[in-house]
């Protein structure tokens, strides 16, 4: 089994964000190992909303959400970019770091009105490959703050999960139907709610403590 790499997010209120996501450890089910987990964290004024492409080499995803958060790519491959847009028309800095196995190996950060940064994983991504297909996403937005435990897995792979809430794992390529089980690490935060998005649209929400298991 591989290392454990925790990821860390400042303890804020969720504002307008969408999406997040937080750090995991991954362990071979059947076939050929899973690929190492890449993403990123993004920081700043809290609530700053910002519109994002992430693309590997094989496909792309479209993310818009508010700071601070977290995102993290199971089973992609190692290249991996992000490009962030700043929707804010102020001098707000909004940082970008690129982690890989939960280590922040790059990092970059914009001010200006509007800005853009654009962070890059292992090597260059040439052309920006088309949109997932499935794009298969879950959600946890609450309790925030709660450190959680659980596992995301297909047919094929398992992926042991560790993360702080709010958080956004991206699966991709999934082989027959996907299923996440999530466990908040303390009792007494209040109920758990995890979302489900397929394509785009949010097709199942469960809300419920301390485990969830969707779908």
């Amino acid at each position: 089994m591989s290392r454990c790499v925790f990821a860390k997010l400042p303890i804020a209120l969720f504002s307008c964000a969408l999406l997040a996501a937080g750090c995991n450890y991954f362990q071979e089910k059947f076939g050929p190992p899973a690929p190492q987990e890449q993403g990123f964290q993004l920081l700043g004024p809290q609530g700053t909303p910002f519109s994002a492409i992430i693309s590997d080499l094989t496909a792309s995803w479209q993310v818009q959400g508010a700071v601070p958060l977290e995102i993290v790519v199971l089973n992609g491959t190692p290249q991996v970019r992000m490009v962030v847009t700043k929707l804010r028309n102020d001098s707000s800095i909004i940082s970008v770091d690129a982690l890989s196995a939960g280590s922040i190996v790059y990092s970059n950060s914009e001010s200006l009105p509007f800005s853009t940064t654009q962070l890059q994983l292992t090597s260059i991504v040439p052309t920006l490959a088309p949109p997932a297909n499935p794009d298969i996403r879950y959600l946890v937005l609450a309790p925030y703050g709660m450190n959680i435990t659980g596992t995301i897995e297909d047919q094929n792979l398992e992926f042991q999960i560790a993360a702080i809430v709010p958080v956004l794992f991206i699966f991709e390529n999934p082989v027959g139907a996907t299923t996440g089980q999530f466990t908040e690490s303390a009792i007494g935060y209040g109920p758990m709610t995890v979302q489900l998005f397929q394509n785009g649209k949010l097709t199942k929400t469960v809300v419920n403590g301390p485990n969830v298991r969707i779908p």
